[in-house]
């Protein structure tokens, strides 16, 4: 397969894991796209992995770091004569300033952005700016009422482009229940929320309703679906501040309080989930007391990615399983299409996090942790 098809794919493949708010391995993803592009030289799309990253740190809520890559994907001279690209980009680190609360500065670059789509043809890229754009007005000015967001997820539904209508009729549902409309709110969201469930965009769900959760609160404790419930739980709990959230849906009473325990004990890092079941231990509810300690005495969940050694990342294991076998950098470069530089960092990273110095202590640390983690086998 051509470098530059193995490089697109990497590339959706990493959006798709920031759709579904798995902002790790939206990263090593594009690691390794990035490391395809600076081994057969393919520059030009670096504007677009700039943005996607940009993205992803944003989700993460390294918010200044977001923007400045976002910002220089904008100005990257391989899309200065590509204007969707460009206000695309634009558009993202808008979104950025909106959910810091900064609302002229985002309906500015927002402006920006629909300036520079003004003879697109194709309609997602200028609705969607669109809906960002009238969400980011109705939260400026409380004179603006949802009728163009209703009207523009109208025109998106025409459109055959259900995350934008969905995305609008989310937008409107907090709008509403910022102006005092919660019940209207949680109409709202009750008929669009399993569509953004079955689209898969739990980055969009998670990243929205932490903004308001009162309003997600009651969704929570007045939905009747249990999938749904759980579905929605899985999203918040993908939040870089999520178990705020999960703590707080304890108050919602069961069955709500043990499907929240169930989630965040298996999603949450062990710092959060900590908090969690610690939070639990003390809940009014005899049965969500038993449920925390019945999972505080299970321990933290099995996560087969992190095998080798938990202080490093997939790929970074990935790496260390390789040298465990014998082979060579160039080796290693060959078989996961990364650049030999590119290796070479992660081997040095590797070691560093190890405290080891060479390839055999590296190779003796990953053995001696793969037996320790290795099941028993059956009894003589």
């Amino acid at each position: 397969m051509p470098p530059s098809f193995i490089m697109s794919f990497q590339n959706t493949i990493a959006l798709a894991h920031l759709y579904l708010a798995d902002y790790r391995a939206a990263l090593d993803t594009l690691d390794q796209a990035s490391s395809t592009a600076e081994r057969f030289g393919y520059h030009f799309y670096e504007p677009l992995l700039l943005d996607a990253r940009g993205q992803v740190e944003l989700a993460r809520g390294n918010v200044a770091h977001g923007i400045e890559l976002c910002e220089r994907a904008e100005r990257h001279p391989a899309v200065a004569d590509d204007l969707g690209c460009r206000a695309l980009a634009c558009s993202h680190a808008a979104t950025a300033h909106r959910r810091a609360g900064e609302l002229e500065r985002a309906v500015d670059a927002y402006d920006l952005a629909l300036d520079r789509l003004a003879g697109e043809q194709l309609h997602y890229p200028r609705l969607t700016v669109r809906a960002n754009r009238d969400y980011a007005a109705c939260l400026l000015d409380d004179r603006r009422d949802v009728a163009e967001l209703t009207a523009l997820a109208g025109e998106a539904d025409r459109h055959t482009l259900p995350f934008i209508a969905a995305k609008c009729a989310v937008f409107a549902a907090i709008v509403e229940d910022g102006r005092g409309a919660r019940e209207a709110a949680l109409w709202r969201l009750r008929e669009v929320l399993p569509t953004c469930l079955d689209l898969g965009h739990l980055h969009f769900l998670c990243q929205e309703l932490s903004t308001a959760p009162g309003l997600t609160l009651d969704l929570l404790a007045t939905t009747r679906d249990t999938v749904v419930t759980r579905q929605l739980l899985q999203a918040l709990a993908r939040h870089p501040r999520g178990v705020t959230m999960l703590v707080a849906a304890l108050a919602c009473g069961e069955p709500i309080a043990t499907e929240t325990l169930t989630v965040g004990s298996a999603m949450l890092d062990p710092a959060d989930r900590s908090t969690l079941l610690r939070r639990g231990r003390r809940h009014r509810l005899p049965a969500v007391r038993r449920l925390s300690a019945q999972l505080e005495a299970v321990g933290e969940p099995h996560d087969p990615a992190r095998d080798a050694l938990p202080e490093l990342t997939r790929r970074e294991v990935e790496i260390l399983s390789l040298i465990a076998e014998g082979r060579r950098n160039a080796e290693i470069a060959e078989q996961l299409v990364l650049s030999p530089t590119t290796v070479k960092t992660y081997v040095n990273r590797i070691f560093s996090k190890l405290g080891v110095t060479d390839r055999v202590q590296a190779t003796l640390r990953y053995r001696a942790h793969a037996e320790t983690a290795a099941p028993d086998g059956p009894a003589a």
